[in-house]
């Protein structure tokens, strides 16, 4: 019945618009009440985030099922990947806009989830591409290359849909596949940009899987300081401070409204004798998204001391 409430909605919000399309017209065309609708979906902004979702994996499924010719040379079906990317993009790119301008992304926490998990799934998708195309010789520099690509599809079908510009999509995804050839071919290379540590945030959200709860971020953050202190070669004085203050920091993030500006403070503190300051960046940003609970990051971590 879900998914059925979902392509109803589709085929409504994309030719009556979102503004202009009730949840009782919604209702009307499933055949049900509109209390009955709203035991599936809180709200039309709530069924609106779900049809984004369902028809961004519906565009991935999409691009995943194409038939790639594979007698053809690895790198030409990098360049056939990127074509299809850009000839599919159309619809998933239309509810993004609405999105937009229905809920701005700074305002909205659940949008900015969303929009992270989004990306994410682009991140890995092109990932894919060029692990394909170019094999273990690409890992030292994946996730900077994956940013090039992924940053340059973006802003070519942006022109593309947005400002309808004629641009032909053949020369685009030939210029693009080009250029990654002579970037990841040339013998001389700058130091990489980004590691998989320092985009752990992102390779933790997988295609086809459920999101991670703030939850459980926020506790997988704390695994990871608790792995550093336990590692950490610093005197027994200096252990028990960093430890009392992790403690403390734990114990903050269980109270039902969390003070930022304590978190901060504890994280700073145990960054002074140990390096977690991407562990902390990664804390403050959740802590924003919505309340914590006891029970809710209790429930992924498991202590190494008391």
């Amino acid at each position: 019945m879900k998914r059925k409430i979902i392509l109803t909605a589709i085929d409504c919000f994309s030719n009556e618009g979102f503004f202009s399309t009730s949840m009782q017209r919604i209702a009307e065309e499933c055949g049900m009440s509109k209390a009955t609708l709203y035991k599936y979906f809180e709200s039309k902004e709530d069924l609106l985030l779900q049809v984004f979702e369902f028809t961004l994996l519906q565009m991935l499924e999409r691009e995943k099922g194409i038939q790639l010719d594979h007698s053809l040379p690895k790198k030409e079906r990098l360049r056939q990947r990127i074509l299809v990317e850009l000839q599919e993009n159309k619809e998933y790119r239309a509810f993004l806009n609405v999105i937009f301008k229905v809920m701005p992304i700074r305002q909205n926490p659940r949008v900015m989830a969303l929009m992270k998990r989004t990306k994410a799934i682009f991140f890995h998708l092109h990932r894919d591409y060029l692990l394909d195309a170019y094999g273990e010789e690409v890992k030292p520099y994946l996730w900077d290359l994956v940013m090039l690509l992924q940053g340059a599809i973006r802003e070519y079908i942006h022109l593309l849909e947005d400002e309808q510009k004629p641009v032909n999509k053949e020369d685009v995804a030939t210029l693009l596949a080009t250029y990654l050839d002579q970037i990841i071919t040339a013998k001389e290379k700058p130091r990489p940009a980004l590691s998989q540590v320092l985009m752990h945030d992102y390779e933790s959200i997988q295609p086809g899987m459920e999101a991670k709860s703030t939850d459980q971020q926020i506790a997988e953050a704390l695994m990871r300081i608790q792995d550093k202190i336990v590692k950490a070669e610093i005197s027994r004085a200096e252990m028990e401070k960093t430890k009392a203050a992790y403690d403390s920091l734990r114990k903050e993030l269980t109270v039902d409204e969390p003070e930022p500006y304590l978190i901060e403070a504890l994280c700073l503190f145990i960054n002074s004798r140990i390096e977690i300051k991407q562990e902390m960046s990664r804390i403050l940003e959740l802590v924003g998204e919505r309340d914590l609970t006891k029970e809710g990051v209790e429930k992924w971590i498991q202590p190494k001391y008391q």
